[in-house]
């Protein structure tokens, strides 16, 4: 009996030009052939936890495709406004075209590591982990989240991790752009300089754990608050102005 369902699904593959690559040894794949396409329309494909290797054309369109271990992409992956859900490592750099879709690294597959391999450019996107997961950014290299970020951990804490230690890695948001941040233990991965504070305030008040270089990410990075000219602090202002300005008059003698 499953011999005959794989059988089928192989067929079912070769129509859409789609193949299903198993060897001794190697993990299984789902691949998209150079010239070949494959859209989700308003569906959802779970394969699996198979490799995706997308070397034609990916449309996402609002359907979901689930169960990925690695996605990697040299041809056209295009978001639409669904979901590409893997747990393993994406490496889809010039190929991921977001446009209002979610991309989202979580549990599955008895993966313990994600990997965010090049610079992409993400709509929205999501890491969420029960488990205690890594999320590793590629050093020196900065994604761009148009939309949404957001950072989940669960029972245990999500790792953000840059792939070298002591070398940063950046997420530049879009000034427009939101995000969530909860139960994640961070270090050396930040905030582009012009980029909104994500998660800004101290780490605990997201039950988080920050190990420090993670500018703009999680820390105390809350304005100053200016109090206002009032009462007692009225007039201390005003004596201080006072004396500046006789400080001024004496120097001018």
């Amino acid at each position: 009996m499953s011999r005959m369902k794989k059988t089928l699904r192989q067929a079912c593959c070769a129509a859409l030009g789609l193949s299903l690559a198993c060897s001794a040894g190697a993990q299984q794949q789902l691949v998209i052939g150079q010239g070949s396409a494959l859209n989700l329309g308003s569906g959802s494909l779970d394969i699996g936890c198979r490799d995706l290797a997308v070397n034609g054309n990916l449309a996402v369109n609002n359907g979901t495709l689930n169960g990925a271990r690695n996605v990697n992409a040299t041809g056209a992956v295009q978001g639409g406004t669904g979901t590409l859900a893997f747990s393993g490592d994406l490496s889809a750099v010039g190929s991921l075209q977001p446009q209002a879709g979610t991309v989202r690294s979580q549990d599955g597959c008895g993966t313990t590591v994600s990997r965010i391999q090049g610079v992409h450019q993400f709509f929205r996107f999501v890491a969420e982990s029960d488990l205690g997961r890594q999320l590793i950014f590629p050093a020196g290299a900065t994604q761009d989240v148009a939309g949404r970020i957001e950072l989940i951990g669960g029972t245990a804490r999500l790792l953000v991790r840059s792939s070298v230690p002591d070398s940063l890695a950046l997420i530049k948001l879009a000034s427009a752009a939101t995000w969530f941040v909860n139960r994640i233990d961070a270090q050396d991965v930040g905030a582009t300089p012009d980029s909104p504070f994500i998660a800004p305030l101290a780490a605990v008040a997201y039950d988080s754990i920050d190990r420090g270089n993670t500018p703009r990410l999680l820390g105390s990075d809350t304005p100053l608050a200016v109090p206002t000219q009032s009462g007692l602090g009225s007039m201390l202002m005003a004596l201080l102005l006072l004396g500046i300005g006789a400080l001024q008059l004496r120097n001018q003698r």
